[in-house]
């Protein structure tokens, strides 16, 4: 059973987490109409073959993971003949090494002048306001394929118990599959095999039960101190 104190220590070291992203990193951000103009003048043009918009996934994908490690991703937008000038006049080819290289010298340009911004989602920004009543359902819905398939009160209760736990990574944006298991590990020693399981019903069916829009709200939300701290009065199972 989970026990209030492991329900503490899990909120503590959410919070933590959240609280401690300040290592910035960058993440090079281009335009649509200069992502063949990139292709072109890159050594290694194999990595340029995908389409731009399959480079924003790519992008969104390495901005999750850096979060999940606790860095603060930032975008840093790059001019690609600005990048070609600059290549240029110290002698260098346009190579990953190099790219990196300006990326992280405009970041640094871009944080001691103040002017540095949060990557920001680029799918729609959501307005809802997520009052107690919407939260409520919204973890039904992403409970339920976990609760629905118990037998016992005290099975749907632990059920709703572990949802929770999952619920907290999602909306912390934690929920990678390398932190969950570590997470459930330190919940469910020697748990390996129900510890997999556990992940696989979570990205299969019970993310998957709220839309891309539904997580997005749900995030910036709990991106709120105040309403992030709710979190740890919900009735976890004792």
């Amino acid at each position: 059973m989970l026990k209030r104190i492991q329900q503490w220590r899990m909120f503590r070291k959410v919070k933590k987490h959240r609280d401690s992203k300040s290592l910035v990193m960058g993440v090079s951000w281009y335009r649509p109409e200069q992502w063949e103009r990139l292709r072109e003048i890159s050594e290694d043009k194999e990595h340029f073959a995908m389409t731009y918009e399959a480079s924003l996934l790519d992008s969104e994908n390495k901005i999750k993971q850096l979060e999940a490690q606790g860095y603060r991703p930032m975008k840093v937008e790059v001019d690609v003949e600005e990048m070609l000038a600059w290549c240029s006049t110290q002698g260098l080819s346009v190579t990953p090494e190099t790219r990196t290289k300006l990326t992280m010298t405009k970041l640094r340009e871009l944080v001691n002048n103040g002017t540095v911004k949060p990557v920001q989602d680029t799918r729609e920004t959501p307005t809802q306001i997520l009052d107690e009543n919407t939260i409520n359902a919204l973890f039904k819905k992403f409970s339920s394929p976990m609760v629905q398939s118990c037998t016992s009160d005290s099975d749907r209760e632990m059920a709703r118990g572990i949802s929770r736990m999952l619920w907290m990574l999602l909306v912390s944006n934690m929920d990678s599959e390398k932190h969950m298991y570590n997470t459930l590990s330190e919940m469910f020693h020697n748990r390996h095999k129900d510890n997999r399981l556990v992940i696989s019903l979570y990205f299969s069916k019970m993310k998957r039960a709220l839309t891309r829009k539904e997580q997005l709200n749900l995030r910036r939300h709990y991106s709120d101190k105040e309403n992030f701290r709710t979190i740890k009065d919900w009735d976890f199972v004792d």
